[in-house]
């Protein structure tokens, strides 16, 4: 996971060892509170936020190995 500050993105690499195993996963993108994420997509589709603190995407793998999950604050 790394951050582009001045951007205003991060960005989350994820790769399984087998495609779909496991059949979901969770990316957490914890961020300070000033910055509230907006416009958050994995593998380039639109994605929404969930979990307790409202900053995990909940991913199912299907039969795909590579995820990458972009979040942009501001």
């Amino acid at each position: 996971m790394k951050a582009n500050l001045s951007a205003k993105i991060v960005t989350a690499n994820v790769e399984l060892a087998q495609p779909g195993r496991p059949k979901e996963i969770h990316v957490k993108l914890r961020l300070p509170v000033q910055n509230a994420l907006r416009d958050i997509a994995f593998n380039g589709k639109a994605a929404s936020l969930g979990g307790r603190h409202n900053d995990t995407v909940i991913i199912r793998t299907e039969n795909e190995k590579q995820f990458e999950v972009v979040g942009k604050w501001g």
